[in-house]
């Protein structure tokens, strides 16, 4: 993510390539599946196709974070500017997780949703 020099307050996303760590992943990916699906009764396994600039993760878009100069959410997941706007997503992250984000993003909606009820707690 950057700036868009045009547009100051909007984020822009640059794909510049996968690294060559994920790329010798990807390569992997059928042989892996066939070890680890090996005591199942799969017929046939697809691999996948060449991955897209699209697949990924998106993060840290509307960062959060205590200050409104540099963070878009509070701790809470409410916009500094826009206080009944709640953001629950991985766009929200302070930084980018090192793996596959579904864990933590539940967490995060459910942070949120116990907030939006009442409870406010954790």
């Amino acid at each position: 993510m950057t700036i868009d020099p045009s547009r100051p307050e909007r984020p822009l996303a640059v794909f510049h390539g996968y690294s060559e760590y994920a790329q010798a992943t990807l390569r992997r990916v059928p042989d892996l599946a066939a070890e680890l699906l090996a005591g199942l009764p799969v017929e046939r396994i697809h691999p996948p196709g060449k991955a897209r600039a699209t697949e990924g993760h998106v993060q840290c878009t509307v960062r959060m974070g205590t200050d409104p100069a540099d963070s878009v959410v509070d701790a809470g997941l409410v916009s500094h500017r826009v206080r009944n706007l709640v953001v629950a997503g991985a766009s929200a992250f302070p930084t980018v997780s090192p793996a596959n984000p579904t864990l933590t993003l539940a967490a995060l909606s459910l942070h949120a949703a116990r907030r939006l009820a009442g409870s406010g707690s954790c």
